[in-house]
This record gives structure tokens, sequence and C-alpha cells, in this order.
């Protein structure tokens, strides 16, 4: 198995991990089988990655194992197939394409459009796999599980493997003859963004030194070296601009980075007091994993109007938070404004959410006027506990997050959203 994989070796022997965590599809249907596809995570695990776990198809075998360092690394150096079934206890022949390991791709925290969702930066080395036609093309029918869960389409079976994510709907299987090789820079990443009417706050997790914060933008532009708490606040002179940047710094290379002009992952918009400078600013970011719109508060009579605002105030508790602003149609982003004064407005809610959310969680409401017609948000705040919706006695009903959309949740959603709220543990680089 010509040549080795030097880059990969070498960003290897660069980790302090004692671990790594390897997902790979082998595809049974060519003699002997052969790896279709391999994603190896050097760095803490992910919330959705699984250890010790094979599911068994009729073509395919899914397999996922927590794997020592150095046994990893020393494939790299050597290429040799045979060590690799042994390495994942698997069957499978594993082949790797003589233009493989020319480029690398590095990522920030919460990569946007990314199912994994990793809390670190990360750089990933893609790997060519010399695979066939056959192997390229996944069947169209049914994945019924040998002991495994089963499946309609082999999209639905590779996004619940490979990201715990059991909707079946709207995907399409990855590109087979791939693999990906993650590894996490643990030196920093933005834990948390808050951006207010005069100031951004942020918090950073990881164990560099020597970091620095820098925000750009058109009228605000500070560079600072990070502290000892990695706490810092740096002022706004007019509000969030258009376009703002925050970039985590190591001399001239950044470690991690976030737009603050549209929607991005771990960022929380405080409500200020000037609603054009804030919240305007807010319903210009468009729904997403932490905003929805309502045009008008529930109907405190109608289980299903209920439904259909609590769902998302309990999938917004359990994970990162978020606001809810009713007054505002959905799909436009119009403003369109309620018809209850403030008082009542704020009482309705009230009564809803503690006779609907279990348990009920840290909620602030704010009554403003935009475009002349009243608004009213509802922020909600992170948790980190489960909470459920019950319109009907001892029927708890769970949901989850995914972009501007609330869906049921399953054992497994629950199971990821409590994991990533717990995780807090990260590994060096040297």
């Amino acid at each position: 198995m010509e040549p080795p994989l030097p880059n990969v070796s070498y960003f290897l022997s660069m980790a302090n991990a004692s671990e790594v965590w390897v997902h790979q599809v082998v595809d049974r249907r060519t003699n002997p089988p052969l790896v279709g596809l391999v994603r190896i995570l050097v760095g803490p695990q992910a919330a959705s990655w699984r250890e010790d776990e094979v599911w068994t198809y009729r073509d395919y075998t899914f397999a996922a194992r927590r794997v020592p360092l150095n046994d990893a690394r020393n494939w790299f150096e050597e290429c040799d197939s045979v060590a690799w079934e042994t390495l994942m206890r698997q069957p499978g022949k594993l082949q790797i394409r003589p233009e493989s390991d020319q480029n690398f791709v590095r990522a920030p925290s919460r990569a946007p459009n990314d199912a994994l969702h990793y809390p670190l930066p990360t750089l990933k080395i893609p790997v060519a796999l010399d695979v066939n036609d056959v192997i390229r093309q996944t069947p169209s029918d049914y994945f019924i599980g040998d002991g495994s869960t089963s499946f309609s389409t082999a999209a639905a079976a590779f996004n619940a493997f490979l990201h715990n994510d059991f909707t079946g709907t709207g995907m399409s299987p990855p590109q087979m003859g791939a693999m990906d090789v993650i590894i996490a820079d643990i030196r920093g990443a933005f834990d948390r963004v808050v951006v207010r009417p005069s100031s951004v706050e942020v918090d950073i997790s990881g164990v560099g030194t020597d970091l620095h914060l820098e925000l750009s933008s058109p009228t605000d532009r500070e560079d600072v070296l990070l502290p000892g708490d990695r706490h810092v606040e740096m002022p706004l002179s007019s509000g969030l601009p258009k376009e703002c940047w925050l970039w985590l710094k190591s001399g001239s290379e950044w470690v991690d980075y976030r737009s603050l002009g549209s929607s991005s992952s771990g960022v929380v918009y405080d409500i200020p007091e000037d609603p054009v400078a804030g919240l305007s600013a807010l319903i210009s970011r468009g729904e997403d994993d932490q905003i929805e719109f309502k045009s008008q508060l529930p109907d405190a009579g109608n289980k299903d109007s209920k439904r259909k605002t609590f769902k998302t105030v309990a999938a917004f508790a359990q994970d990162s938070g978020g606001f809810i602003i009713f007054g505002v149609e959905d799909d436009s982003g119009a403003i369109l404004g309620i018809t209850e004064d403030e008082q009542t407005a704020k009482q309705r809610f009230i009564g809803m959410i503690n006779a609907t959310v279990r348990p009920t969680p840290k909620f602030r409401l704010s009554y403003k006027e935009l475009d002349g017609r009243n608004l009213l948000v509802a922020e909600i705040h992170a948790s980190g506990h489960i909470h459920s919706v019950v319109l009907d006695a001892d029927r708890p009903e769970y949901f989850v997050r995914r972009g501007s959309t609330t869906f049921y949740a399953r054992a497994e959603d629950l199971e990821r959203v409590f994991t990533a709220r717990q995780q807090s543990s990260y590994l060096p680089w040297s």
C-alpha cells in the first residue's frame, strides 16, 4: 500500500491525545470487502460520535471504535491494510489512492453547515480511497438491520450512524471513497459571545497561551492579549455594525473566528433598550437555531397552537437558549405586531409556559415597539436540563432544534443534547 502518508503522521505526532475516534463503513458487495468511508477524530469525543458499536446490514457494516493514537499513527506511517483490519476488528481492506494527502482544510469551532457541530476548531485532512464504481453507488433499497436499526434509505442509515440524526428526511448519502482525518485544535475556541447594545462579551475555552482576541469592523477595531480568565469585553461605539468579525489569533494565524453580522453558532444577541440598534438587527438575522418568529401568541385553549410555540421553548432551554419574537411573520420576517397590551401579553405567556413546559425554564420578557407595532420578545435561557412539553397529563413530549426547525426528539437526540452541554474536557497539542 504505497506511498505512506507523512503529513497525516506528522499532524498525529503533534497531538498529545492518547486515543482517537474512528467511524468506518465497509461495503461487502465486493470480494474482498472494501472500506468505502472513514472518519477519524483526534481530540475530545464529539457528542454525536459512537464508540465500540457495530451496525450490520446485508451489504454494509458500520463500525465505530476508540483506538489508541499510536496504533493509528503507526498505520499511517506504514499503510498496512492488514494492520487496519486489526485496528478496527472488522474485515475490510482499505486502499488509498496515490494522489492522496495533498491538502488540508481548517474550520472554526461549531463550523456552519457541518453536521458534526464540533465545539473546537479543527484541521481536516482529506484522504482519497481507491474504490470502484460499485462502492461509489449506494443502493436505493431499504436498509434492514441484523440486530441494528432499520431505515428506509441509505441516506437515513448513514446520517443516523455518522451524526446520530434519525430524522431520515431531506438528506443524501455521503460520497463514498473518502477518509477524513479531523484533528482538534485545543488552543482556544469561542465558548460564548454575547452582543450587547454597546459592547461584545467573549468567553474563550481551551488551553493555549499568548493568544490575542481581535475585533474588526468598519467602525470599531481592537486587539487585546487574552487574559488569564479568558474573558474579554470589547466596546462598540454605535451598536453592532453590519460587518463585524472576531478573530482568536496566535501571531499571524487564526485559531478560531466568528462573524457577528450574520447568524453564527455560539453568538447570543442581548436585547438593548434601543430597539432600532438591537431588536431590528435580531429580526434581520431571520429564523435560525436561536431565533423563532411567531405572528401571534398561542391560543391557550388550543393544544396544537401551544405545542407550536412551547416545543421551541423547550428545545431552546435544553440547548443554547434563544429568542421567540411574537408579532413577526414566520416566512418573511415582516413586522405585524400583536394586539395585546404589555400586561396582558406577558401574563398570557407566563401562564402558558408555567403550565406547559416541565421544568419551567428561566426566561425574560420584553415588550417592544418597532415600526409602530408592538412585539413581545421571550428570551429563553439555556439550562443544561432536558425539558418536556406536557399538554396531556402524564404524556410528556420532547423536542430538539436543528437550524430554524424544531423536531420531535428521539432518545438519542436527548442524549446528544445532554452530552454536548456537559462536555468540557480538552486535550493539549503537546
